[in-house]
Order: C-alpha cells, then structure tokens, then sequence
C-alpha cells in the first residue's frame, strides 16, 4: 500500500528496524478491512507492527477484520464501535490485544486465531496467551468458564459484564489483576480454588451485588480497594492459616458492610480481632461457624 502522512493516514516510523505504528488510519465505508502489512512511504517499504490507541475510525458497515501477519500489537478502542462486526482473523504474529479493541456484540464477534500463532489462542470468546493469561473477552456469557491452564486473568478481561451471574475458574489460577473481574453488578459469589494467590488493586470492585468471597488456604494477599463497592458482601471466608495481607493505601478507609461477617481459622479469630484493621468486622468466626458455602 502506498502511503504517506495525510489526513487519513498517520506514522511513526522505526528506520532502525523498517517497521512502522500506524498512529491514524481510515477504513471507509467496507465490510472487509484488512490492516496494511507493509506500506510504501516515499519509495520506502515499512512492515507494519503495531495499531495505536484509537487510531482508526469505527464505521458501522465492518463486518469483517483481518489482522496480517507482521502485525504483533493492536491497542484498544479501534474498532469497539463497530456493533455489525461479525469475525477477526488474526494472524500468526499478533502477541496482545486489550478488552475494548473489539465490541462486544449480539451475536458476540468471531476470533479465528492463525493456528502457527505462538502467543494467543482463542476459547468460546475468551482471548488467552499460552503462557496462561486471560488478556481480552469478546462475550459476555451469564455463566462463565474459564479454561484450565490459565493462571492469570489479566486488567480488565471480564470488567463490566452486566451479564455475569456465575463463574467457574480454572484449578491453575493464581492471580486476578487490575479490574479483571470489578462491575459485574450480577455476579453473586466468588469461589476461587486452591492454589490462587493474588487479588490485585481493585480486581473485584464495584460487584454490588457479590455477596460470597471465598478464598483458599494459598491466599497470600488482597490488594488495594480490590472488594471496594461491593455493599451487598455477607460472608468473606479466609482459608489460609496465616494472618491474611490487606493493603490499604494512606487514608483509605475500610470498605465492608457491616453486615459483613468475617471466617477465618479457628487459630487465627483473636489475631484477627486484634488487628487494626481487621478488627473492625463486627462479626469474626471461625471456620467451623460457617453459614455459607463450604465448610
């Protein structure tokens, strides 16, 4: 393709390695986009590696994306508005993309993956690395499952899906990054397995109507306001036999309802009560009060 900056048509060349961003781009009015693989910038041939943030247009008539081999990155909201977008074809070097760099349609968009792709792979919708991260949802299913092998579910994956009233995780997870899982307004529990250790900032706000956390012997920390919204929380369980981390940040104030009540091992309730923060649950039981879940 023969191009230049325009308009239209915006670049940041690399001249070390030949390649170029592809800071704004146009589509036009088709049902078929293919992003350029290479282009032609005064007499000079530059592959195309990377798609910046927004930097194209969403016309509603895309229905089809093809995302060529040399491509490794797409940043988000590029093509999020196009709600007739039907497949995206992704080719086998593409190495990351972001929840909002496609919209989530009725029916939900179609990811073919190039099979010789080393990083990336599809499962109904959910976009993963192989090396185990969640990184990108294009559904958004009432009952999810997230597939085995995944340890990490990734910064905003599964943000804001109204839908969401169960989740079914993976025996490999370990840890649930920024937002991953925050704004599901239906989601009622959160049974995470053992081996999970790791609840990042704010990984699970906003989950209004979440009223179970329960979490497994391997928990090692709970992040900055990671349950912070969620007022409908009655039971939060604490299975590990160690004093649970809570990480606060200066003035941050503590964010349970007081109808929340607190399960820990027996060993642990006076540690618990004693703490400066945890002690301020006004209800602190051992395990083997239960009224939820699993004892």
């Amino acid at each position: 393709m023969n191009l230049k900056n325009s308009r239209r048509w915006k670049f940041e060349i690399d001249e070390t390695g030949r390649t170029v961003k592809i800071i704004r781009g146009h589509i036009g009015r088709c049902k078929t986009f293919r992003i350029p693989q290479n282009v032609i910038i005064d007499g000079v041939v530059y592959q195309v590696k990377s798609v910046d943030l927004c930097a194209f247009n969403s016309p509603r008539t895309l229905k089809r994306l093809i995302i060529p081999d040399g491509v490794q990155f797409v940043d988000e909201c590029n093509f999020n508005h196009c709600e007739n977008l039907k497949v995206v074809y992704m080719g086998k070097c593409v190495q990351y993309v972001l929840l909002y760099t496609f919209p989530i349609n009725n029916p939900p968009v179609r990811v073919i993956i190039d099979n010789a792709n080393q990083q990336l792979f599809s499962h109904d919708g959910i976009i993963c690395t192989h090396d185990g991260v969640a990184i990108c949802s294009t559904v958004k299913p009432r009952n999810l499952v997230i597939p085995e092998g995944v340890k990490i579910i990734g910064p905003l994956t599964f943000n804001g899906n109204d839908r969401l009233v169960e989740v079914k995780f993976p025996s490999t997870l370990k840890v649930i990054e920024d937002n991953g899982l925050s704004q599901c307004e239906n989601l009622k529990q959160i049974i995470l397995p053992e081996g999970f250790e790791y609840i990042d900032v704010q990984a699970l706000m906003d989950n209004i109507n979440l009223n179970l956390v329960d979490l497994p012997s391997t928990i090692v920390s709970l992040g900055y306001e990671a349950l912070r919204g969620c007022n409908n929380l009655r039971a939060l369980i604490i299975r590990s036999k160690r004093l649970l981390e809570l990480k606060l940040r200066l003035n941050e104030r503590f964010e349970f309802s007081s109808k929340c009540e607190l399960y820990v091992p027996e060993s642990l309730v006076t540690a618990y009560r004693e703490h400066l923060v945890w002690g301020k649950f006004k209800s602190i039981n051992p395990l083997k009060k239960l009224k939820y879940g699993i004892k």
